[in-house]
């Protein structure tokens, strides 16, 4: 759970942020090649509704913990700006009513994030806010979340290696063409270049390469891990060919725009090889 910087949020959804996030664009300099570039400050996407009352967007991931979720709320009830708004620590008071109130909630694309814009009262005591987030997390709607996606959860680098397995595969299946059951070729493909790695089996005896597993690989009765194909089926091939172009959407939405097909997708990848040809 994090606040959001200017750049991270859909505008069209939250429109509320626009004039904040014009106001407070960095300024990128160019630097020589070597030489550090100074960190691009973040803007605590926050804005007064009236008195006390704010609406704060955050990002909310539901592959982390409840009890992490809820730290991070307190954390950011106690950064320096947060905290310079609320009154001054003798003259809190504890408060009964809604001092915590989601407003809007926008799942994020093919991540376990989503968009949620909260109205938080920054004149009522930390605890009483904690205890209406809690009361927010323990939602069922909120629970079905945490369910599907915490236990999902391999690090913090899960969800990009996720994404570039999802451009690797969409890449595979772009060289390969425009050809009948392509993720079945694409199989082939991957299966017989499939990285492997040294292992002894017995003591004193050579190493021997054992297949490597794909990313988040399953496996079966039939077969481990490290013999599962990249695609079951062709919906998996799609699903992948979709969440790279989205990514590429999501990360550069000047350069490229949302498919409204699988044709289409395949057209703009055409285009993109083009591009890359000519460099």
């Amino acid at each position: 759970m994090q606040i959001l910087h200017y750049l991270h949020y859909p505008k069209e959804e939250f429109p509320e942020f626009n004039e904040l996030a014009a106001q407070t664009k960095p300024v990128v300099k160019n630097v020589l090649p070597g030489e550090p570039q100074e960190p691009v400050k973040v803007t605590e996407a926050m804005t007064q509704k009236f008195g006390s009352v704010y609406h704060c967007l955050f990002a909310v991931d539901y592959s982390e913990s409840p009890k992490l979720l809820l730290q991070r709320f307190v954390e950011w009830l106690k950064l320096p700006k947060s905290d310079a708004l609320r009154k001054p620590r003798n003259e809190r008071i504890s408060k009964v009513g809604k001092l915590f109130r989601p407003k809007k909630i926008v799942r994020q694309w093919h991540t376990s994030s989503h968009w949620c814009l909260f109205e938080v009262d920054l004149s009522a005591l930390i605890g009483d806010l904690t205890k209406q987030f809690k009361k927010w997390l323990a939602s069922p709607e909120n629970k079905k979340q945490l369910k599907r996606h915490y236990s999902n959860k391999r690090g913090k680098t899960g969800e990009w290696e996720d994404r570039l397995k999802d451009l690797a595969a969409w890449r595979l299946c772009r060289e390969i063409g425009q050809q009948s059951k392509t993720w079945i070729y694409a199989n082939e493909y991957a299966c017989k270049h499939r990285k492997t790695k040294p292992v002894v089996v017995k003591k004193g005896e050579l190493a021997q390469k054992i297949p490597m597993p794909f990313r988040d690989a399953k496996r079966t009765k039939n077969s481990p891990a490290n013999q599962a194909p990249m695609f079951s089926d062709q919906s998996e091939a799609s699903d992948a060919a979709r969440n790279a172009w989205d990514l590429l959407v999501d990360l550069i939405p000047s350069e490229f725009k949302k498919p409204s097909s699988d044709s289409e997708l395949m057209k703009w990848g055409e285009k993109l090889v083009k591009l890359c040809s000519k460099n």
